[in-house]
């Protein structure tokens, strides 16, 4: 695993860092004085020039350095941190090869970074990167999405990529991540965060969604959006008439969740005057059997349910015994582990129907994700069975 030493400029900013890196089986911790493992609040984001510059070249100097470390420094998401700086002595510090990667993207925040403005919610804000003795050169987004990123870089020292989604994050991580030689990463801490995930395995998760809210549907079309999810639209009237229909639909979903990492059953009606109460118990119960028979295939690693009868019915369906381990993101939207019955100890996500606001369903989807994919790297460090 290609070594990443985290640093932040203020607490706040390192201790969500470290909470990720936690997440995916790291140390969860930020210290003062050592990084210990874990992420290395400096303190430095108000100081002048000579102590930012002598802060990192102190902190690099205490750290073992690896051959082809990643140094990755978590800025301020709005802006705020003098982010040249902060390069510089980084740079020199790590040698004549070393170079530097950008990208002040934070889609969890809603803040992105398009044509040389950071996107904060509505707002826009002109932001450009200076570097004392080093030119910046943008990618544009055009370029982060191409699908050729990597064959695209340019290959001045300093590069700055523009973004907006988790998606664009990860495609930029994956072009830093193949290439050889010290790099220092500045960024709010996605990218971070996304190099981190590319040494584990891929994982795969199943979203079952009953709630047919519109906010329920804003979440669906955020996370298609921002993750990527891939939305298979179950017709309930179909499948609830025929056994035929609801086969299909689990031959179908376990077909895709073979070529995509994240697939979801979301409710739909060929009648949409509502002869069937879609959100009722039999719905509940068809999503159950859906989700069973969808887990037994063994193309699931983590689960993302949404409303509490769905919810309920898929675990009664798997013999779950019960949700250990729960962490809340927000007030009804919380994850994970199932215990008991033919999926025991895989990661679940519960969220009620009209609970969160658009992000809330992508926040959890990038939980589930990194805790299965740590849980997933123990077990083939250990060598125990899936």
């Amino acid at each position: 695993m290609r070594p990443i030493l985290c640093f932040a400029d203020d607490l706040t900013g390192g201790a969500s860092l470290a909470a990720g890196v936690g997440e995916m089986g790291g140390p969860a911790s930020i210290g003062f004085t050592s990084g210990a493992g874990g992420a290395l609040d400096l303190g430095m984001r108000d100081l002048p020039r000579e102590a930012i510059y002598e802060r990192i070249a102190r902190a690099l100097s205490d750290q073992p350095l690896e051959r082809d470390p990643i140094v990755a420094f978590r800025v301020d998401s709005g802006g705020l941190s003098p982010v040249g700086l902060y390069l510089e002595p980084a740079l020199e510090a790590l040698g004549p090869n070393a170079r530097a990667f950008v990208m002040p993207v934070h889609p969890g925040a809603r803040r992105g970074y398009v044509d040389g403005a950071l996107s904060l919610g509505e707002d826009r804000r002109s932001w450009e990167l200076s570097v004392r003795g080093a030119s910046a050169e943008i990618v544009p987004l055009e370029d982060v999405r191409s699908g050729e990123l990597g064959r695209r870089l340019p290959s001045g020292p300093v590069v700055v990529f523009e973004g907006a989604t988790q998606r664009d994050v990860t495609s930029v991580a994956a072009a830093v991540r193949s290439l050889s030689g010290p790099v220092v990463v500045a960024d709010p801490g996605p990218l971070t965060l996304a190099l981190r995930r590319l040494e584990l395995p891929p994982i795969r998760t199943l979203a079952i969604v009953g709630s047919t809210s519109d906010l329920t549907r804003d979440q669906v079309r955020a996370s298609q959006e921002m993750v990527g999810l891939d939305a298979f639209y179950l017709d309930v009237d179909g499948a609830l008439g025929d056994e035929g229909v609801r086969s299909a639909a689990v031959e179908d979903v376990t077909a895709r969740l073979q070529m995509q990492p994240c697939v979801g059953v979301i409710t739909s009606s060929s009648d949409p005057g509502g002869a069937r109460a879609r959100e009722g118990e039999e719905v509940s119960l068809l999503l159950g059997e859906v989700a069973s028979s969808i887990v037994q295939k063994g193309v699931v690693d983590a689960l993302y349910l949404s409303g509490g009868h769905v919810a309920r019915a898929v675990c009664d369906a798997l013999g779950a015994t019960g949700v250990t381990a729960l962490k809340e993101v927000e007030v009804l939207a919380s994850y994970g582990r199932l215990a008991g019955g033919i999926a025991s100890g895989m990661p679940v996500a519960l969220k009620g129907g009209g609970i969160g606001d658009g992000s809330t369903m992508v926040r959890l989807l990038e939980r589930l994700d990194w805790l299965a994919a740590a849980a997933t790297a123990g077990r083939r460090n250990t060598g125990a069975a899936p």
